[in-house]
């Protein structure tokens, strides 16, 4: 009687630390999946290729690296953040974000003509280029003998971007120092679009 008893007594004991186990396992393993999972603050690393509507690549993190930027800082793309928020770790994903939620619309506006006599010699101009002129970035749309014209806009205002994208990771800190997630690009490009490189 007295081991049937001990036998009973002892099972009735060990139930609920089966049961405990479970329930720890199951906290760890939402912690796990929370904590892979992109929202506000995230440190996410992404790799990345991006083209425009016509099929032309403009950007891919084979030339440039991973993109690694904090979400919610400003660091990426409104579009880009919009379409990878609740996302996890390890997807794929492929998107396009319309001009309004990329670089905005292109802005006539902001076409000015220049004469020449502005640029140093020692700096030689043809189309296409980027300038910065008075810490504005610029990009060459036409030249004369006397005269050239320039576009404040984004050179991809605009343009509808089509992302593909595969989430390499996700933490809740920084994964290198500050300066290097925070890329240096003036408009959150990941430094695709040559932004970064002053020319004056």
């Amino acid at each position: 009687m007295k081991t049937k008893e001990y036998t009973t007594k002892q099972a009735t004991l060990t139930t609920p630390t089966i049961k405990q186990t479970a329930i720890e396992q199951s906290a760890i393993e939402q912690t796990v999946t929370e904590q892979t999972v992109i929202k506000k603050n995230s440190y996410v690393t992404i790799q990345y290729s991006f083209k425009d509507q016509q099929g032309n690549i403009l950007g891919n993190s084979q030339e440039t690296g991973a993109f690694i930027f904090r979400c919610g800082n400003g660091d990426a793309l409104p579009g880009l953040e919009k379409r990878l928020v609740g996302k996890e770790k390890g997807q794929r994903l492929q998107f396009t974000i319309p001009h309004q939620e990329a670089y905005g619309p292109h802005d006539p506006s902001l076409l000015r003509v220049l004469p020449t006599s502005v640029i140093p010699k020692n700096i030689h101009i043809e189309h296409g280029i980027s300038l910065w002129i008075n810490d504005t970035q610029v990009t060459v749309t036409d030249i004369s003998k006397n005269q050239f014209t320039v576009d404040s806009n984004h050179p991809l205002s605009g343009k509808d971007l089509s992302f593909e994208v595969e989430i390499v990771d996700v933490s809740s800190s920084a994964p290198v120092s500050d300066n290097q997630v925070l890329h240096d690009s003036a408009c959150a490009c990941g430094n695709t679009c040559g932004c970064s490189k002053k020319t004056t």
